[in-house]
Protein backbone atom coordinates (compact mmCIF):
# COMPACT_ATOMS: atom_id res chain seq x y z
CA UNK A 1 0.00 0.00 0.00
CA UNK A 2 1.04 3.58 -1.13
CA UNK A 3 2.52 5.06 2.45
CA UNK A 4 0.37 7.84 2.32
CA UNK A 5 -2.47 5.93 2.19
CA UNK A 6 -1.70 3.91 4.70
CA UNK A 7 -1.49 6.68 7.14
CA UNK A 8 -4.85 7.89 5.67
CA UNK A 9 -6.34 4.66 6.86
CA UNK A 10 -4.48 4.38 10.53
CA UNK A 11 -5.38 8.09 11.06
CA UNK A 12 -9.22 7.15 9.85
CA UNK A 13 -9.37 4.23 12.41
CA UNK A 14 -8.07 6.26 15.29
CA UNK A 15 -10.59 8.81 14.00
CA UNK A 16 -13.64 6.19 14.37
CA UNK A 17 -12.39 5.22 17.49
CA UNK A 18 -11.57 1.33 16.18
CA UNK A 19 -8.12 0.69 18.35
CA UNK A 20 -8.00 -2.96 16.56
CA UNK A 21 -8.36 -1.45 12.87
CA UNK A 22 -5.17 0.20 13.82
CA UNK A 23 -3.20 -1.78 16.20
CA UNK A 24 -4.19 -4.70 12.66
CA UNK A 25 -1.65 -2.03 10.93
CA UNK A 26 0.54 -2.35 13.32
CA UNK A 27 3.75 -4.88 13.39
CA UNK A 28 3.81 -6.90 16.89
CA UNK A 29 7.56 -5.23 17.80
CA UNK A 30 6.42 -1.51 16.87
CA UNK A 31 7.68 1.26 18.75
CA UNK A 32 6.17 4.49 19.27
CA UNK A 33 8.18 7.75 20.74
CA UNK A 34 6.37 10.17 22.14
CA UNK A 35 9.12 12.91 22.24
CA UNK A 36 6.93 15.84 23.67
CA UNK A 37 6.63 13.70 26.93
CA UNK A 38 10.00 12.11 26.56
CA UNK A 39 8.28 8.52 26.68
CA UNK A 40 8.51 5.18 24.51
CA UNK A 41 6.37 2.45 23.94
CA UNK A 42 6.77 -0.83 22.39
CA UNK A 43 4.56 -3.59 20.72
CA UNK A 44 0.59 -3.57 20.31
CA UNK A 45 -0.16 -2.90 24.51
CA UNK A 46 2.20 0.00 23.83
CA UNK A 47 0.90 1.46 20.67
CA UNK A 48 -2.82 0.88 22.11
CA UNK A 49 -1.83 3.00 25.34
CA UNK A 50 -0.25 5.47 23.52
CA UNK A 51 -3.41 5.89 21.60
CA UNK A 52 -5.72 5.35 24.38
CA UNK A 53 -4.45 7.96 26.33
CA UNK A 54 -4.85 10.86 23.49
CA UNK A 55 -8.69 9.00 23.54
CA UNK A 56 -9.19 9.30 27.14
CA UNK A 57 -7.46 12.60 27.34
CA UNK A 58 -10.05 13.84 24.79
CA UNK A 59 -12.60 11.33 24.01
CA UNK A 60 -14.04 13.81 20.78
CA UNK A 61 -10.59 13.67 19.57
CA UNK A 62 -9.28 13.49 15.63
CA UNK A 63 -6.29 13.56 13.58
CA UNK A 64 -6.27 16.05 10.12
CA UNK A 65 -3.82 15.37 7.93
CA UNK A 66 -2.52 19.11 6.56
CA UNK A 67 0.52 17.78 4.55
CA UNK A 68 2.31 14.53 4.01
CA UNK A 69 5.43 13.46 2.81
CA UNK A 70 6.49 9.79 1.56
CA UNK A 71 9.26 7.84 0.73
CA UNK A 72 9.68 4.07 0.03
CA UNK A 73 10.64 3.84 3.83
CA UNK A 74 7.56 5.52 5.13
CA UNK A 75 5.83 8.91 5.52
CA UNK A 76 6.11 12.00 7.34
CA UNK A 77 2.72 12.98 8.26
CA UNK A 78 1.80 16.93 9.37
CA UNK A 79 -1.31 16.96 11.40
CA UNK A 80 -3.73 18.85 13.52
CA UNK A 81 -4.93 16.93 16.96
CA UNK A 82 -8.41 18.24 17.27
CA UNK A 83 -10.24 17.88 20.45
CA UNK A 84 -11.92 18.62 23.80
CA UNK A 85 -9.75 18.05 27.01
CA UNK A 86 -12.74 16.60 28.94
CA UNK A 87 -10.70 13.30 30.30
CA UNK A 88 -6.96 12.53 32.53
CA UNK A 89 -4.02 14.06 30.37
CA UNK A 90 -1.24 11.20 31.94
CA UNK A 91 2.00 13.16 31.94
CA UNK A 92 4.96 12.24 32.76
CA UNK A 93 4.85 14.37 35.73
CA UNK A 94 1.52 13.22 36.88
CA UNK A 95 -1.82 13.56 35.59
CA UNK A 96 -3.76 16.45 34.78
CA UNK A 97 -7.52 16.57 35.17
CA UNK A 98 -10.16 17.65 32.54
CA UNK A 99 -10.13 21.65 31.48
CA UNK A 100 -12.80 21.62 29.28
CA UNK A 101 -10.70 23.57 26.81
CA UNK A 102 -10.92 22.54 23.24
CA UNK A 103 -7.53 22.37 21.30
CA UNK A 104 -6.14 22.16 18.01
CA UNK A 105 -2.62 20.76 18.41
CA UNK A 106 0.03 20.77 15.52
CA UNK A 107 1.35 17.51 15.57
CA UNK A 108 4.49 15.70 13.14
CA UNK A 109 4.41 11.82 13.27
CA UNK A 110 7.49 10.42 11.32
CA UNK A 111 6.44 6.34 10.04
CA UNK A 112 8.58 3.60 9.43
CA UNK A 113 6.69 1.24 7.27
CA UNK A 114 7.69 -2.15 6.45
CA UNK A 115 5.70 -5.37 4.47
CA UNK A 116 2.70 -2.88 4.65
CA UNK A 117 2.75 -3.15 8.66
CA UNK A 118 3.43 0.55 10.90
CA UNK A 119 7.50 -0.86 12.59
CA UNK A 120 7.68 2.80 14.23
CA UNK A 121 6.18 5.99 14.85
CA UNK A 122 7.83 9.20 16.15
CA UNK A 123 5.07 11.61 17.67
CA UNK A 124 6.28 15.65 17.60
CA UNK A 125 3.36 17.43 19.02
CA UNK A 126 4.42 20.17 21.53
CA UNK A 127 3.53 19.41 25.41
CA UNK A 128 3.76 23.48 25.51
CA UNK A 129 1.47 24.05 23.40
CA UNK A 130 -0.97 21.19 24.41
CA UNK A 131 -0.68 23.05 28.04
CA UNK A 132 -1.16 26.56 26.92
CA UNK A 133 -4.26 25.78 25.02
CA UNK A 134 -5.38 24.16 27.76
CA UNK A 135 -5.00 27.56 29.89
CA UNK A 136 -2.70 25.24 32.09
CA UNK A 137 0.38 27.99 31.55
CA UNK A 138 0.77 31.17 29.06
CA UNK A 139 0.94 30.86 25.07
CA UNK A 140 4.18 31.03 23.97
CA UNK A 141 5.24 34.52 22.24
Amino acid sequence: MDPKAFAVALYDAFNRDDLDAALALAADDIEIVNHGWNMTYRGHEGFRTFMQGWKSMAPDSMVEIVRQLSGPDGVANECIFHGTHSGPLETPTGTIPATGKHIDVPICEVWRIRDDVLVSLHNYADGLTILAQMGLMPAPE
